[in-house]
């Protein structure tokens, strides 16, 4: 099982499962270890076998 609180456990475990993430490198937006960090969130970004971008995230409160 996948623990929801944590987006760096739920990236670890989804890489390990074959999800590729998507790292994104812009002004005001750099991904570390497939995560951002945007104001009050943390957000992943991948692909499904369909084509469409999902995302994860995790509030930071």
């Amino acid at each position: 099982m996948i623990d929801r609180r944590d987006i760096a456990v739920a990236v670890a475990a989804l890489g390990r499962a074959g999800v590729v993430f998507s790292d994104y490198d812009l002004p005001g937006l750099k991904a570390v270890g497939h995560v951002c960090v945007l104001g009050s969130e943390k957000a992943a970004w991948f692909d499904d076998p369909e084509g469409n971008i999902l995302c994860l995230h995790e509030d930071i409160a």
